[in-house]
């Protein structure tokens, strides 16, 4: 009976809804029709927002983390494995499977990408980072392994890793490419001094001339964004404490709920400029095919 009753009165209710409904705007009318169309896009809006949540989760996200910092014949530095495990531990509270490599040779390194590039093939959203010595040579965007040699051109070429190849390996993991360079530090190249801790080694007349410190623009970045520490052309801070400007900011940032990755970069770059009173900028070049949200909302096709 009381189940009886209680269908009464919510078939009851429900008339009464549609009289008033009727009463106010005229189930024939236009009023009533402009209602609908609007009370079915809130319905669609928070159906969205519900599966654009749940997709952030669902996405597969691999990140490969680099740090070299014990460099034989280049001036040595002291934070980029610091900076990597910061950068780590923020990827991995973000749902990324992360695998890190500190203090790679250039064979190793290479063996890390193809390891990279094999294991977790067929991710959404794939990040590399580096952090370390990065140098234009001869035009060309190139990364410095912990056993780069800068006895001449040639050798130099020999041992460092051109940044393509990386760019490249990435690629064949996900359709969305993020390629984060703390590199550049400190001129690996510059003028040897006594508390510079630089290797003994002579650097080649021909390496002063096609050797820029920082790294070179990109031009055409298709499916990927480019993060760079500095703007081109331009050196990093190592940082004074135990982490990079640009490694504290990333991690600081990158967790920050609802932000698109451009706009964490936006308010990475601001905090940077800051920091160092206007030396570093970093630079970001973008080429993603779509938006993607590190913290949450989830991405947007």
């Amino acid at each position: 009976g009381n189940l009886a009753a209680s269908g009464d009165t919510h078939k009851n209710r429900l008339k009464r809804g549609c009289h008033l409904l009727s009463s106010m705007y005229g189930l024939g009318s236009r009023r009533y029709w402009r209602w609908l169309v609007r009370q079915l896009g809130r319905i669609l809006v928070m159906i969205w927002l519900c599966g654009a949540a749940s997709a952030a989760w669902a996405e597969k996200r691999v990140a490969l983390v680099f740090s070299a910092g014990k460099y034989e014949f280049i001036r040595p530095l002291k934070n980029p494995r610091n900076d990597a495990r910061l950068v780590e531990g923020a990827l991995d509270r973000l749902g990324f499977e992360v695998t890190v490599e500190a203090d790679r040779d250039l064979r190793r390194m290479r063996r890390a990408l193809e390891d990279f590039a094999e294991d977790a093939k067929d991710a959404d959203v794939a990040l590399v980072y580096f952090a370390g010595h990065g140098a234009e040579i001869s035009g060309e965007n190139r990364l410095l392994p912990v056993d780069a040699e800068p006895t001449s051109l040639a050798r130099l070429k020999e041992t460092s890793l051109p940044l393509e190849e990386v760019r490249t390996a990435a690629a064949r993991v996900a359709r969305s490419v993020l390629i984060v360079l703390d590199a550049c530090r400190n001129d690996p190249f510059g003028v040897a001094t006594a508390s510079s801790g630089r290797a003994a080694v002579a650097l080649g007349a021909d390496v002063q001339q096609a050797a820029k410190s920082g790294l070179g623009r990109i031009g055409r970045a298709e499916n990927t964004l480019f993060a760079f520490s500095a703007a081109p052309g331009e050196t990093a801070s190592d940082g004074d404490g135990e982490n990079s400007p640009f490694a504290s900011a990333l991690a600081h940032y990158l967790s920050t709920d609802g932000l698109e990755i451009r706009s964490v970069l936006t308010l990475v770059q601001q905090e940077v400029y800051d920091e160092t009173r206007g030396a570093q900028l970093p630079y970001v070049e973008s080429g993603l095919p779509r938006m993607f949200f590190a913290a949450q909302t989830g991405a947007i096709p």
